[in-house]
């Protein structure tokens, strides 16, 4: 199995949400990215538990950060 690419994002409350580019419906949250990774992942097991399908991961060929004002 090939792995997901996460993203973690910090909220205005200072908690980071994170949630997997491939996996539509399944985030996690924490105060610390380890928490949010755990987070996450328990997400993933309770979808699986609950029967959802997890697609596979695209092939992400570039990630890149990009100012839209430029």
């Amino acid at each position: 199995m090939r792995a997901y690419h996460a993203i973690y994002e910090r909220a205005k409350d200072g908690r980071i949400w994170a949630y997997f580019v491939d996996i539509p419906g399944v985030a996690g949250s924490g105060t610390t990215i380890e928490e949010a990774r755990a987070s996450l992942l328990e997400g993933v097991r309770l979808a699986r538990e609950e029967g959802a399908e997890i697609p596979e991961p695209q092939d992400i060929i570039k990630f890149e950060e990009v100012d839209p004002a430029a």
